[in-house]
C-alpha cells in the first residue's frame, strides 16, 4: 500500500512537471496575427510600429519571442477561434470571438477631425461638417457612429479614401476642408509627406470617442500572461521612449 502512494506521488509529480515544461515551452514562441500595415501603429515592412514593438516588449517579459503574420483583417476573428494563431492584435468588442479569450485594453486609437488652421469654421459637433468637402478613411460611415453616418449620407461632398497617405495629401494641398482619421496616423503620415512637423498648422477636432482594442487569445493562459506583463510595462522607460519614438499624441481630459 505505502509503495502505491508512493508510486502514485512520484507519477503525480512527473505528470506536473512535464506538464509545467509544456507550458513554458509553449509559451516560448508566440505567433500572432496582425491586419496589413497601418503605420505608425504597425508596419508590416520590418515588424516595427507601435503595436508591433509593445506586443513585442510584453511578451519578452516572460521570455517569449513574437512572430508576426499578416492577414486581411476580416479574416482576423476566424483564424484565431480556429487556434491558427496564439494571438491577434487590434481586436475590439465589436469582432466575433466567440470561443477565443480577450486582454485586457492595451492601446487606444483617437479619431479625429482635421483641418487646415486657415480654414475659419467653427467646429463643435460631427454636423457642423455637413456643407464642406470631407475625406474619411474607408469604412468610416461604418464605425463612427448614427450622427456621423448621417453627415456622411447627407452630404454630397463627403467622400472615403482607402489609402490614408492619399487622405493627408488632399488636406495638406487643401483638396478637402476635412479629413476624419485616427489622430496619431495623421501626425505621423503629414510628418512623412511634409518631412516636418505638420500638427502646427492645423486643427484637431476631438468629435469622438476613444477606442479600445485587445489582444484576442487562442488559449487563456496567454491572455493571463500578457495582461501581467502588460501593466509592468507601461511604467518602464522602454514604454516612454516607445512613445517618444513614435511621437504619440493623447488626446486631451475631457468630461
Amino acid at each position: 500500500m505505502i509503495f502505491s502512494v508512493i508510486r502514485f506521488q512520484i507519477m503525480y509529480s512527473v505528470a506536473f512537471a512535464l506538464s509545467c515544461s509544456f507550458i513554458t515551452n509553449a509559451a516560448d514562441k508566440v505567433s500572432a496575427l496582425v491586419g496589413w500595415s497601418k503605420p505608425p501603429y504597425v508596419i508590416q515592412m520590418d515588424d516595427s510600429g507601435f503595436e508591433i514593438e509593445l506586443i513585442e516588449s510584453v511578451f519578452r517579459r516572460s521570455d517569449a519571442d513574437v512572430t508576426f503574420s499578416y492577414a486581411p483583417y476580416g479574416r482576423t476573428p476566424w483564424l484565431i477561434k480556429q487556434k491558427k494563431f496564439d494571438v491577434a492584435l487590434t481586436m475590439s468588442p465589436k469582432h466575433d470571438l466567440t470561443g477565443a479569450y480577450v486582454s485586457d485594453s492595451y492601446i487606444s486609437y483617437q479619431n479625429v477631425v482635421v483641418k487646415l488652421k486657415s480654414l475659419n469654421v467653427k467646429v463643435e459637433h460631427i454636423s457642423d461638417i455637413k456643407d464642406y468637402s470631407v475625406a474619411g478613411f474607408q469604412n468610416a460611415t461604418k464605425v463612427l457612429g448614427t450622427e456621423y453616418k448621417n453627415m456622411g449620407s447627407s452630404n454630397a461632398l463627403y467622400f472615403e479614401v482607402p489609402d490614408q497617405r492619399h487622405q493627408v495629401e488632399l488636406l495638406i494641398l487643401g483638396r478637402v476642408d476635412f479629413v476624419v482619421l485616427d489622430v496619431n496616423i495623421f501626425n505621423y503620415l503629414s510628418k512623412s509627406i511634409t518631412g516636418s512637423n505638420f500638427m502646427k498648422k492645423v486643427d484637431i477636432l476631438y468629435l469622438f470617442p476613444e477606442s479600445k482594442y485587445h489582444l484576442a487569445c487562442a488559449e487563456e493562459n496567454i491572455c493571463a500572461k500578457f495582461n501581467h506583463h502588460l501593466k509592468a510595462s507601461k511604467k518602464t522607460k522602454e514604454y516612454k521612449e516607445l512613445l517618444l519614438k513614435y511621437d504619440f499624441i493623447s488626446a486631451p481630459n475631457r468630461p
